[in-house]
C-alpha cells in the first residue's frame, strides 16, 4: 500500500514538472518587450499578399508584401509607401510537432491586416523577417465586416490541417 502511495505522488510530481516545464518555455514579457525594443526595424504596415510557401515538419513559410503606413524606427531608412517583403512562418494545425514548448510561433496574417511588425533585416536577401517570434505582429486595426480588403476566405487555412500537398506557393491572401 505504501509503495502504491509512493508511486502516485512520483507520478504526479513528473506531472507537474512537465507542466512547469513547458509554461516555462515560453517568452516572458520582459523578453518580449526586450527583443521588441532591439528589433531594428518597427514598421506600421497593411500586408498586401500573404503567400504560403514550402513545409517543413510542423512549420510553412509564409512570405507577406506590405505596404509601409508609418515607420517607428527603421536601420534599412524604410519610409511610409515603401512595399517590403516579410519572412514569417506559421506552425500547421494538428501536427503533432506543432504543441512542443517554445516560443509562440505567428499567426496566418490575412490581406488587409494592419498592425506594428516588429522585424529585422535578412542579409542574405534583403527581405524582413521576424524578431519576436508570435510576438512580431501586434495588430492596430480590426477590419470590419464590410471590408472587401479585409476579408479572408472560409478556405484560406484548410490547406494546413495535415495536407500532404506542398506543391509550393499557395495564396492565404484568397485569390
Amino acid at each position: 500500500m505504501d509503495r502504491m502511495i509512493v508511486s502516485t505522488v512520483a507520478a504526479l510530481a513528473v506531472i507537474a514538472f512537465l507542466c512547469t516545464a513547458s509554461a516555462d518555455a515560453a517568452l516572458s514579457p520582459g523578453h518580449i518587450d526586450e527583443m521588441r525594443d532591439k528589433a531594428p526595424e518597427v514598421l506600421t504596415v497593411r500586408i498586401l499578399t500573404a503567400t504560403k510557401g514550402k513545409s517543413e515538419q510542423e512549420k510553412r513559410d509564409v512570405t507577406y508584401t506590405a505596404e509601409v503606413l508609418d515607420v517607428t524606427r527603421s536601420a534599412a531608412k524604410h519610409k511610409p509607401g515603401d512595399t517590403v517583403t516579410i519572412q514569417s512562418y506559421i506552425n500547421i494545425p494538428f501536427h503533432p510537432l506543432s504543441y512542443q514548448p517554445g516560443p509562440q510561433a505567428p499567426k496566418l496574417l490575412k490581406k488587409g491586416w494592419t498592425g506594428v511588425a516588429y522585424l529585422r533585416p535578412d542579409g542574405k536577401t534583403g527581405d524582413l523577417r521576424i524578431a519576436v517570434y508570435g510576438h512580431s505582429f501586434v495588430e492596430t486595426k480590426k477590419p470590419k465586416d464590410d471590408e472587401k480588403d479585409g476579408k479572408a476566405d472560409a478556405d484560406d487555412d484548410k490547406g494546413d490541417k495535415g495536407d500532404k500537398d506542398d506543391k509550393g506557393d499557395k495564396d492565404a491572401g484568397g485569390k
